[in-house]
């Protein structure tokens, strides 16, 4: 399923320490229910790991988040990529340079 935007993803607690997630929850309320889920969001992957509870347990519970997983390093280290872009105008418009 490609295009759907996420509100959080669930997590279940299997055999031992590993974990896994088997249900996405969507903005509109629906749930998902999958054997295995791939998370493929780019930028938002840390937001949405963030809003079901993996991450930094001290950022979470101040946004009001229940720990789920401590996982420090998610969210870190992002940075924003500077785009410069020039724009230039001919003074004088020719349909051929020959």
């Amino acid at each position: 399923m490609t295009e759907i935007v996420s509100r959080r993803i669930s997590i279940h607690e299997a055999i031992g320490e590993n974990k896994r997630t088997t249900c996405v929850r969507l903005i509109g309320g629906t749930a998902i229910d999958a054997k295995e889920v791939i998370l493929s969001a780019g930028l938002r992957s840390p937001q949405l790991l963030q809003l079901s509870g993996i991450g930094d347990p001290e950022e979470l519970k101040d946004a009001g988040i229940e720990p789920r997983d401590d996982m420090l390093d998610v969210g870190k280290g992002l940075s924003d990529h500077l785009s410069f872009f020039q724009h230039w105008r001919s003074l004088t418009f020719r349909q051929s340079i020959y």
